[in-house]
């Protein structure tokens, strides 16, 4: 799913950006689902099982295209500042999984 995300985001720029507005508009697919998921009575996801599905995966496709985007953009600014190196990849990972662990606490 990565490699079609970032595959379409080179290709296709939407009004000349190729990353901020795919990320946005995956943000709020995926907020969309999440209140749906929310709100919605568990009956009805039994009883509509492939619905609530695509809900899951439009959540997911958040995940995995916020994700490869970033990557991206820090391959892109490592390119321009080689000086940084692996540092910034350090740093940025060291963050997620910081802002992970403060989530679980």
């Amino acid at each position: 799913m990565k490699g079609l995300v970032g595959t379409l985001s080179d290709t296709f720029p939407i009004f000349g950006y190729h990353k901020r507005h795919y990320m946005t508009g995956t943000v709020v697919i995926a907020t969309g689902a999440m209140i749906a998921l929310t709100l919605i009575d568990f009956s009805w996801v039994k009883a509509n099982v492939t619905a609530a599905s695509v809900l899951f995966f439009c959540v997911q496709l958040n995940s995995a295209s916020t994700d490869v985007m970033l990557d991206g953009k820090i391959s892109e600014f490592m390119v321009k500042k080689p000086a940084i190196k692996a540092d910034g990849v350090s740093f940025i990972n060291g963050m997620l999984m910081a802002g992970m662990f403060i989530f679980i606490l």
